[in-house]
């Protein structure tokens, strides 16, 4: 299990000028409005209110910036929180404005290493997931497709839902990540391991 030695919240941004120079590696964590980002970024972290979750989705309208001290390795980062897109009772404009902030930020950070792309196990992905898929991998930044919602479904339904989600993203079912309630993170930190600190 990952120890986290400290996590705490440094400031919510609007625009790309406000984000701070902080010189540590960045991990984004987007997603469909309401497809578990925040609790995820809670689980992570070991912490059950550092990112606030709510039932009602479009909380999240700007970029949330964290900063992680991990016990082992002994490395500081940030988890910065993107806000949600899809939500329909956004009007146009609110939209727009908050997927040009999150495309902005996708392409245009440098301290940026690595993207989680959140994805409800129980649906595929829609044009929005697969235009953020695209945004990365045109940066040259590293991406993870990660299931959420996955204790909704039994073991086989989520074994073929993952297969089916995985061919939609043009990729395999072993290249996703797998997250559960139960689930401390230990899967993803191994991936951030892996991406972002080697």
């Amino acid at each position: 299990m990952t120890r986290i030695r400290s996590a705490e919240f440094i400031r919510g941004v609007r625009v790309l000028e406000d984000l701070p120079n902080l010189n540590l590696p960045e991990i984004a964590i987007v997603g469909r409005s309401n497809v578990g980002k925040s609790s995820l970024l809670n689980r992570l972290t070991n912490s059950s209110g550092l990112a606030r979750v709510s039932a009602t989705p479009g909380r999240t309208q700007e970029i949330n910036l964290f900063e992680i001290e991990l016990q082992n390795p002994r490395v500081t980062l940030v988890l910065a929180d993107l806000p949600g897109f899809g939500y329909s009772k956004f009007n146009k404009d609110q939209r727009e404005d908050l997927a040009q902030l999150t495309v902005e930020y996708l392409q245009g950070r440098k301290e940026l290493s690595l993207v989680f792309l959140l994805s409800d196990c129980r649906r595929l992905p829609e044009q929005d997931e697969r235009a953020v898929q695209k945004v990365v991998f045109e940066a040259g930044k590293s991406l993870m497709v990660v299931l959420t919602k996955t204790d909704l479904l039994t073991k086989n339904q989520l074994n073929q839902q993952s297969r089916k989600v995985a061919e939609a993203y043009g990729l395999e079912a072993a290249d996703l990540l797998i997250t559960s309630k139960s689930d401390q993170g230990d899967t993803l930190w191994a991936a951030v391991k892996r991406l972002a600190l080697a």
